[in-house]
Protein backbone atom coordinates (compact mmCIF):
# COMPACT_ATOMS: atom_id res chain seq x y z
CA UNK A 1 0.00 0.00 0.00
CA UNK A 2 0.92 3.49 -0.58
CA UNK A 3 0.73 6.26 1.63
CA UNK A 4 0.72 9.74 1.06
CA UNK A 5 1.00 12.16 3.76
CA UNK A 6 1.30 15.71 3.92
CA UNK A 7 4.85 16.64 5.30
CA UNK A 8 4.14 19.94 6.86
CA UNK A 9 3.12 23.26 5.06
CA UNK A 10 5.90 26.11 5.27
CA UNK A 11 3.54 29.33 5.81
CA UNK A 12 4.88 32.59 3.61
CA UNK A 13 1.85 35.26 4.46
CA UNK A 14 -1.36 33.85 5.23
CA UNK A 15 -2.76 37.26 4.66
CA UNK A 16 -1.70 37.33 0.78
CA UNK A 17 -2.92 35.64 -2.56
CA UNK A 18 0.20 33.35 -2.31
CA UNK A 19 0.31 31.08 1.18
CA UNK A 20 3.17 29.12 1.14
CA UNK A 21 4.35 25.57 -0.21
CA UNK A 22 3.82 21.94 1.26
CA UNK A 23 5.54 18.71 0.47
CA UNK A 24 4.33 15.34 -0.34
CA UNK A 25 6.22 12.22 1.42
CA UNK A 26 5.20 9.45 -0.61
CA UNK A 27 5.23 6.18 1.40
CA UNK A 28 9.14 7.58 2.83
CA UNK A 29 10.79 6.72 -0.68
CA UNK A 30 9.32 9.89 -2.56
CA UNK A 31 9.36 13.66 -1.90
CA UNK A 32 7.51 16.33 -4.21
CA UNK A 33 8.43 19.53 -3.23
CA UNK A 34 7.75 23.08 -4.39
CA UNK A 35 4.48 22.83 -4.54
CA UNK A 36 2.36 26.59 -4.01
CA UNK A 37 -0.41 27.46 -2.06
CA UNK A 38 -2.97 30.05 -3.23
CA UNK A 39 -6.33 31.89 -2.19
CA UNK A 40 -8.66 31.30 -4.52
CA UNK A 41 -12.36 32.24 -4.47
CA UNK A 42 -13.43 29.78 -7.00
CA UNK A 43 -12.48 26.77 -5.33
CA UNK A 44 -15.04 25.69 -2.94
CA UNK A 45 -12.90 25.59 -0.21
CA UNK A 46 -11.00 28.98 -1.08
CA UNK A 47 -7.21 27.39 -2.16
CA UNK A 48 -6.10 26.23 -5.26
CA UNK A 49 -2.80 23.80 -5.13
CA UNK A 50 -0.39 24.46 -7.60
CA UNK A 51 2.16 22.39 -8.99
CA UNK A 52 6.01 23.83 -9.51
CA UNK A 53 6.68 24.03 -13.45
CA UNK A 54 8.99 24.86 -16.47
CA UNK A 55 7.60 27.73 -18.68
CA UNK A 56 8.34 27.44 -22.50
CA UNK A 57 7.01 30.42 -24.19
CA UNK A 58 3.80 31.45 -23.15
CA UNK A 59 3.13 27.77 -21.63
CA UNK A 60 3.61 26.17 -18.34
CA UNK A 61 4.34 22.68 -18.16
CA UNK A 62 3.92 21.16 -14.63
CA UNK A 63 5.68 18.72 -13.13
CA UNK A 64 3.02 16.70 -11.39
CA UNK A 65 -0.72 16.00 -12.68
CA UNK A 66 -3.23 14.26 -10.42
CA UNK A 67 -5.83 11.96 -12.03
CA UNK A 68 -8.40 11.61 -9.36
CA UNK A 69 -10.57 14.70 -8.20
CA UNK A 70 -11.28 12.81 -5.05
CA UNK A 71 -7.58 13.52 -3.96
CA UNK A 72 -7.38 16.72 -5.17
CA UNK A 73 -10.12 17.37 -2.45
CA UNK A 74 -8.66 15.85 0.00
CA UNK A 75 -5.46 17.08 -0.06
CA UNK A 76 -7.25 20.44 -0.36
CA UNK A 77 -9.23 19.83 2.37
CA UNK A 78 -5.82 18.58 4.67
CA UNK A 79 -4.27 21.98 3.69
CA UNK A 80 -7.17 23.87 5.76
CA UNK A 81 -7.12 21.70 8.74
CA UNK A 82 -3.14 21.95 8.58
CA UNK A 83 -3.73 25.83 9.06
CA UNK A 84 -6.95 25.67 11.40
CA UNK A 85 -4.93 23.45 13.69
CA UNK A 86 -0.95 23.94 13.78
CA UNK A 87 -0.74 20.45 14.99
CA UNK A 88 -2.29 18.51 12.36
CA UNK A 89 0.44 17.74 10.23
CA UNK A 90 -0.63 14.35 8.16
CA UNK A 91 -2.58 13.84 5.38
CA UNK A 92 -3.05 10.11 4.97
CA UNK A 93 -4.41 8.61 1.38
CA UNK A 94 -4.06 4.81 1.42
CA UNK A 95 -4.11 3.08 -2.01
CA UNK A 96 -5.29 0.00 -2.76
CA UNK A 97 -3.05 -3.19 -1.87
CA UNK A 98 -2.80 -3.82 -5.83
CA UNK A 99 -1.59 -0.37 -6.30
CA UNK A 100 1.99 0.55 -6.43
CA UNK A 101 5.00 3.26 -8.18
CA UNK A 102 4.98 2.62 -11.48
CA UNK A 103 7.82 3.09 -13.91
CA UNK A 104 7.13 4.37 -17.37
CA UNK A 105 10.59 4.29 -19.42
CA UNK A 106 9.79 5.91 -22.87
CA UNK A 107 13.20 5.11 -24.94
CA UNK A 108 12.77 6.99 -27.88
CA UNK A 109 12.84 10.29 -25.44
CA UNK A 110 14.90 8.91 -22.74
CA UNK A 111 11.76 10.36 -20.59
CA UNK A 112 10.45 8.59 -17.66
CA UNK A 113 7.12 8.89 -16.20
CA UNK A 114 6.25 7.73 -12.25
CA UNK A 115 2.79 7.12 -11.34
CA UNK A 116 1.61 7.08 -8.42
CA UNK A 117 -1.03 4.99 -6.96
CA UNK A 118 -2.83 5.55 -10.19
CA UNK A 119 -3.38 9.15 -8.61
CA UNK A 120 -0.65 10.94 -9.19
CA UNK A 121 1.64 11.24 -11.90
CA UNK A 122 5.32 12.65 -12.02
CA UNK A 123 7.43 13.35 -15.09
CA UNK A 124 10.65 15.36 -16.59
CA UNK A 125 13.01 12.65 -15.05
CA UNK A 126 15.64 11.79 -18.04
CA UNK A 127 18.03 9.52 -18.36
CA UNK A 128 21.44 10.61 -19.11
CA UNK A 129 24.97 9.86 -20.14
CA UNK A 130 27.81 10.92 -18.03
CA UNK A 131 30.65 12.92 -20.64
CA UNK A 132 33.23 11.51 -18.66
CA UNK A 133 32.63 7.94 -18.25
CA UNK A 134 29.78 6.78 -20.65
CA UNK A 135 27.52 5.31 -18.22
CA UNK A 136 23.55 6.22 -17.57
CA UNK A 137 21.97 8.38 -14.62
CA UNK A 138 18.55 9.60 -14.13
CA UNK A 139 18.40 13.13 -13.72
CA UNK A 140 15.78 14.19 -11.45
CA UNK A 141 12.76 17.32 -12.53
CA UNK A 142 14.03 20.85 -11.25
CA UNK A 143 13.63 24.10 -12.04
CA UNK A 144 16.20 26.59 -12.98
CA UNK A 145 16.56 29.70 -11.60
CA UNK A 146 19.36 32.67 -11.79
CA UNK A 147 21.30 33.46 -8.46
CA UNK A 148 21.90 36.73 -7.49
CA UNK A 149 25.60 37.20 -9.77
CA UNK A 150 23.58 35.93 -12.62
CA UNK A 151 24.65 32.24 -11.99
CA UNK A 152 22.19 29.25 -13.11
CA UNK A 153 20.70 27.59 -9.50
CA UNK A 154 18.82 24.38 -10.28
CA UNK A 155 16.13 24.00 -7.65
CA UNK A 156 15.08 20.15 -7.24
CA UNK A 157 11.33 19.51 -7.14
CA UNK A 158 11.47 15.52 -7.03
CA UNK A 159 14.04 13.41 -4.21
CA UNK A 160 14.14 9.77 -3.97
CA UNK A 161 15.15 8.30 -0.46
CA UNK A 162 18.26 6.74 -0.16
CA UNK A 163 16.98 3.53 0.98
CA UNK A 164 14.41 3.78 -2.56
CA UNK A 165 17.35 5.13 -4.70
CA UNK A 166 18.97 2.00 -5.82
CA UNK A 167 15.81 0.28 -6.12
CA UNK A 168 14.53 3.33 -8.73
CA UNK A 169 17.75 3.62 -10.70
CA UNK A 170 18.01 -0.29 -11.24
CA UNK A 171 14.01 -0.73 -12.74
CA UNK A 172 14.72 2.47 -14.85
CA UNK A 173 17.74 0.94 -16.43
CA UNK A 174 17.13 -2.26 -16.63
CA UNK A 175 13.92 -0.83 -18.91
CA UNK A 176 15.59 1.48 -21.08
CA UNK A 177 18.14 -1.62 -21.46
CA UNK A 178 15.79 -4.08 -22.79
CA UNK A 179 13.58 -1.69 -24.89
CA UNK A 180 16.79 -0.17 -26.47
CA UNK A 181 17.91 -3.37 -27.57
CA UNK A 182 14.09 -4.70 -28.79
CA UNK A 183 12.20 -2.13 -29.93
CA UNK A 184 9.05 -3.83 -30.53
CA UNK A 185 8.97 -4.76 -26.02
CA UNK A 186 7.70 -1.81 -24.78
CA UNK A 187 5.45 -1.03 -21.61
CA UNK A 188 3.61 2.19 -21.20
CA UNK A 189 1.84 4.39 -19.05
CA UNK A 190 -1.57 2.91 -18.27
CA UNK A 191 -4.24 5.09 -21.14
CA UNK A 192 -6.66 6.62 -18.44
CA UNK A 193 -3.91 8.08 -16.57
CA UNK A 194 -3.20 9.86 -19.64
CA UNK A 195 -5.84 11.57 -21.13
CA UNK A 196 -7.02 12.28 -17.68
CA UNK A 197 -4.38 13.89 -15.55
CA UNK A 198 -4.86 17.27 -14.35
CA UNK A 199 -2.76 19.97 -12.75
CA UNK A 200 -3.76 19.71 -9.26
Amino acid sequence: MIKISLNGIREVDADREFMGYIRLNIDDKVYLDSIKIYKDERQDNGIAIVAPANKSGDKYFPFYKITSKAFTEMLRDCVIRNYMNPDNKEFVFNADKDEKIGLYVHPDTNKVDMLISGKLCVDSFRIMQNKENGELFISMPSIKRMDPDGKPQYDRVVTISKGYKEEFNKEILDKYNKYSKDKTVKEEKPEDATLKAQVI
